[in-house]
């Protein structure tokens, strides 16, 4: 499947501009990055921050345990909700921000990669990371 990512830093500037930008009002945005990415590979980025790999499994054998795991919740009287969690893991979509870019000049400022390095140096800044 992909994800379709927005750094905050880019999100935030993109509200700022939905808020002021005259043709906005009454439209409806995708606010993206623009740069989908397969789950696996943003997941094996979260991982390598930590100094983790990340074992891919097939989507088969991922479905059939939350489908167990989801049965086993609700006969217990739980919510069960991870087996649409993997549905949106696996799904194929790609949202790309051509609207908010054309009718209003916004581009995200921070590149995928640079918000990457964003997020591990914020991770690391907090203690949710050693520093390496």
């Amino acid at each position: 499947g992909f994800l379709n990512p927005v750094y905050i830093d880019n999100l935030i500037d993109a509200l700022l501009l939905l808020g002021d930008h005259p043709a906005a009002p009454g439209q409806i945005f995708n606010v993206v990055d623009g740069t989908p990415i397969r789950v696996s590979d943003y997941f094996r980025r979260l991982a390598q921050m930590t100094g983790n790999r990340v074992t891919p499994l097939p989507a088969l054998l991922i479905k059939g345990v939350t489908t167990i795991w989801t049965r086993y919740d609700l006969m217990r009287g739980r919510e069960a909700s991870m087996y649409a969690s993997v549905d949106y893991l696996l799904r194929k979509g790609k949202i790309y921000p051509h609207k908010i870019q054309s009718l209003l000049g916004w581009t995200p400022a921070i590149p995928l990669e640079e918000a990457f390095l964003r997020i591990e140096q914020w991770l690391q800044k907090e203690g949710y990371l050693a520093h390496r």
